[in-house]
């Protein structure tokens, strides 16, 4: 399966998924629950919220959205292609009393639905690798952003994540051999196996009907830098997760003056 491919499956995934709302949550569960705490930790003591308005691409359940709401922002932007997780974040915000601080709109990153150069701050968060078209939403990105404007964004590491995606690639394109490898796992003689393992992945104990085609590209450090200095931004920064070996590469840009 190509990229631009396994992209759209995992777009079309997002938007009609009903399972993956109630599984994403890591910073709760798994072995690298720490890296994303000190991730978005990292994102958070970047920005300088008085009298800004942030977009928060990819906004999910408002991992982001809200403790940036609650830093005193004018207003956040919460954009997400799945109705499910912003449903989870209006209710989110309405649980934090935000509701004035946060909007919420369900809106393909790649085509945004906002006039150009209105936001102080964009960040992108766990979704860049999964756009179909990332040239695509990167230029609307920086067309929404105001001049001297800050950009953040993640992208995993391609080296770490080339096996398992190979792997994963291998059993979509024997789409039986791996339904009956996946009937057998989830099985209930294995269950108690399955539960010691998920819980030390932070995987979902239950099965989902995510597909093993739901994969996101890889970069490595240089083409991320290249990608977004092709698109007018000035890298100040990257920071790297995850140990000698990065998981994920955090860079934070600022658009250059048209």
């Amino acid at each position: 399966m190509s990229e631009p491919e396994n992209s759209r499956s995992a777009k079309f995934y997002f938007l009609l998924s009903k399972d993956y709302p109630d599984i994403w949550e890591p910073e709760r569960v798994g072995r690298l629950k720490y890296m994303y705490i000190k991730e978005r930790l990292d994102v958070l003591n970047r920005i300088r919220p008085k009298g800004k308005i942030i977009a928060d691409m990819g906004a999910g359940k408002g991992r982001y959205a809200i403790p940036l709401a609650l830093m005193g922002l004018n207003a956040v932007i919460a954009c997400d292609i799945s109705s499910a997780m912003l449903h989870i974040l209006n209710k989110r915000a309405k649980e934090n009393r935000l509701m004035g601080r946060i909007l919420t709109v369900q809106a393909d990153c790649e085509q945004l639905p906002f006039r150009s150069s209105i936001f102080d701050v964009v960040i992108c968060i766990d979704t860049f690798h999964y756009f179909l078209r990332p040239m695509n939403a990167l230029k609307e990105f920086v067309r929404v952003l105001k001049n001297e404007g800050i950009m953040m964004i993640n992208v995993p590491n391609k080296k770490p994540i080339g096996f398992f995606s190979k792997i994963q690639l291998m059993l979509a394109k024997t789409d039986k051999i791996g339904t009956f490898i996946a009937n057998i796992y989830y099985s209930l003689p294995l269950y108690p196996v399955r539960l010691i393992l998920h819980r030390a992945l932070g995987w979902p104990h239950k099965r989902t009907k995510r597909k093993p085609t739901v994969l996101g590209r890889g970069y490595t450090k240089n083409e991320f830098i290249n990608l977004l200095s092709s698109c007018g931004l000035k890298v100040e920064e990257i920071l790297e997760y995850g140990g000698k070996v990065p998981i994920h590469f955090l860079a934070v840009c600022r658009k250059a003056e048209a």
